[in-house]
Parts: structure tokens; sequence; C-alpha cells
């Protein structure tokens, strides 16, 4: 793997894409070194509605940069994504 420390993937929702990451990636899944997150946009969402939602993902990663100051801007992004998951289990 190199210097990666893991590797993450966000995939649309097929069988087809999960079939060949986890055939691609079997190992490391097994070793927690890949992980995948599942995700679905809406591919009807106007321009000003994606950009809208990119401005509300930006002050919210914002605000957590104001809690967990020490933290780089790519550990935020992964501590909101995991708080996130963590709601809504």
């Amino acid at each position: 793997m190199g210097n990666v420390g893991k590797w993450r993937f966000f995939l649309d929702q097929e069988s087809g894409i999960r079939g060949a990451f986890i055939s691609s990636f079997q190992e490391e899944i097994v070793n927690h070194e890949a992980e995948a997150f599942y995700i679905k946009i809406d591919k009807d969402y106007t321009v000003d509605q994606k950009r809208k939602y990119v401005r509300e993902a930006q002050k919210e990663l914002e605000s957590y940069a104001k809690v967990f100051p020490n933290l780089t801007k790519n550990q935020l992004k992964l501590k909101l994504l995991k708080d996130a998951i963590a709601e809504s289990q």
C-alpha cells in the first residue's frame, strides 16, 4: 500500500460496483485497509440546489474545525463522516 494509510471509496449503490470493489480489494478489506461507503445522489438536483448543499457542508466542516482545532481538514472530514454514520444508526 505504500504510504497510504487506508483506502476509502464512495460507491454508487450498484451490485456490479460493489462486486468489483470486493474482488479487487479483498485482502485490504480483511486487513481493514480499505472500506467503502455506499452513497446515493439525487441526479435531479438543480445546480443551485447542489451549490446550496455544498455551502451547508462547508459550514458544518467549519463548525467542526472550531470544536476540533488540532485536526487537519481530512481528519475533520473523516470525523464528520463517522459522526453522521453513528447518528444514523
